[in-house]
């Protein structure tokens, strides 16, 4: 009975002591990571001033042909890793007249003549990031459009993070009738302990609520995947996001469902929405597509209304 004692005391100290060493070792290394952290958020990376957006005008082998509706489709084609894939996929949503592509890359003999459909194509490209010095393609969001564009813009949103993030705009004449497209892509949120996300769509609304057109259609890669530190879901992150865009008069108006895969992750983060522009019932998530992580979306819309025509 005397000796039990003396065992517990000497366990408890042993004890404290392991503990002690424990955080004496790990101290170090986690004061070192979060001086980085800290460190890596108050220096963000420098960059190179952006360039003003390159327009072109591609496969001008035809007239373009005027439609009744204007088709949006989005996709973000994962730097044309499987580019003939994403040929086949865009040729099979030939309906689409005016497309947003995120993650191309710009330069180093990549050609987007050769990867849409047959036709004139009016095209609007900003380089954006180069991941690697070495390589010569540059990540870039571009707008492809059969409609004929009047102007083009860049709003800022983020230089602070991994990448670059701007939003591209276009306004393209539909048929005698003005309409914004706004291509956007957003930073990855699941695993983010900055919150670049959300910062990057307050940004996109503000420039949003300052432009002039009626018509709009925003539409992109918004990567809406929720964020395990804040334990947000996919799901609940798309609704702040829906809110908030319904709040500046956004309707969400893309297909519901998967439009990410990766391995057995399943997340909707490409999103399309529109101001002042009806869609019709044609449109869809095209699930069979193969060429990227990322499924292409596209919705129909009819006519702008006759205000935007008068314009």
């Amino acid at each position: 009975m005397i000796g039990r004692p003396l065992n517990c005391d000497r366990s408890s100290v042993d004890l404290q002591s392991w503990r002690a060493s424990i955080i004496g070792r790990l101290g170090i290394p986690i004061a070192a990571t979060i001086l980085l952290c800290v460190g890596c958020a108050a220096q963000p990376p420098v960059r190179a001033p952006l360039i003003a957006p390159i327009q072109s005008t591609v496969r001008a082998d035809g007239p373009a042909t005027p439609v009744e509706a204007l088709t949006l489709g989005t996709y973000n084609v994962h730097g044309l890793i499987k580019r003939d894939a994403i040929r086949t996929d865009l040729a099979a949503i030939d309906q689409v007249n005016v497309w947003c592509l995120q993650e191309f890359p710009h330069g180093d003999g990549q050609r987007i003549d050769d990867l849409l459909p047959a036709g004139r194509w009016y095209v609007a490209t900003i380089p954006l990031n180069r991941e690697d010095p070495k390589d010569q393609a540059i990540e870039s969001q571009v707008i492809a459009s059969r409609f004929p564009i009047d102007r083009v813009e860049i709003w800022p949103l983020d230089e602070g993070g991994a990448k670059r993030r701007v939003a591209l705009t276009a306004v393209v004449n539909a048929n005698g009738r003005s309409v914004r497209i706004v291509n956007t892509d957003h930073e990855p949120s699941i695993l983010a302990w900055r919150d670049g996300n959300s910062m990057q769509a307050r940004r996109l609304i503000e420039h949003l609520r300052a432009c002039d057109e009626e018509a709009v259609l925003v539409t992109g890669d918004f990567n809406c995947s929720g964020n395990v530190y804040r334990l947000i879901s996919n799901s609940g992150h798309v609704r702040r996001v829906d809110t908030a865009m319904a709040a500046a008069g956004f309707t969400a108006v893309g297909a519901d469902g998967t439009t990410f895969r990766s391995g057995v992750l399943r997340s909707r983060l490409d999103r399309i929405y529109a101001r002042n522009a009806a869609p019709t019932t044609e449109g869809e998530i095209a699930r069979s597509s193969k060429g990227s992580d990322h499924l292409p979306v596209w919705r129909s819309f009819t006519t702008p209304p006759a205000a935007v025509a008068a314009r």
